[in-house]
């Protein structure tokens, strides 16, 4: 009896300890392709993730192009940056888009129109990896103007985009 219970006090200070570690840890929720943050007019920050299947439910739209860094013309599939800042609920402000491997770019959320720029999540039909300039990539219609073939736009073309930091 006394093997019995001194078992059972051993066995439930063995759970609780490793229950306590498991309950400091911190929580792991989803795995989010893109991080959002928005600072409002006090700097405090909103914050939220987006996975590809919450991008994909969004507005969809195409943009055929070729591309400096591609061959032959290339056809994306995401959401307008327009559309994706009404649903987040930013109407003004900059934002800092961040990639992989920090490569950071300012967007003015004015520049945002209804041709570009686009979200991209897939190209040519399917979704992009890492190392395929994904799994985000920040396009414009190349083709459609000379005005989007331009410097500045070439380097607003972000691709491996993981975060914005709006203010």
């Amino acid at each position: 009896m006394y093997k019995t219970v001194l078992y059972r006090f051993v066995f439930s200070l063995f759970v609780s300890f490793w229950a306590g570690i498991a309950l400091a840890q911190p929580m792991v929720t989803a795995d989010y392709t893109l991080n959002v943050e928005i600072r409002d007019d006090q700097g405090m920050p909103v914050k939220y993730g987006f996975n590809v299947a919450a991008l994909e439910r969004l507005p969809r739209h195409v943009i055929e192009t070729n591309t400096i860094w591609t061959e032959g013309v290339q056809v994306f599939e995401g959401v307008l940056l327009k559309d994706f800042l009404a649903h987040i609920g930013v109407s003004e402000g900059n934002i800092e888009a961040s990639a992989t491997n920090e490569y950071l770019i300012d967007i003015n959320v004015n520049e945002a129109t209804d041709i570009a720029p686009l979200i991209a999540y897939k190209r040519n039909g399917e979704y992009m990896s890492l190392r395929d300039k994904g799994t985000l990539w920040v396009v414009f219609p190349y083709d459609a103007s000379e005005e989007f073939r331009r410097d500045e736009i070439y380097a607003q073309s972000i691709w491996q985009v993981d975060s914005f930091l709006i203010e």
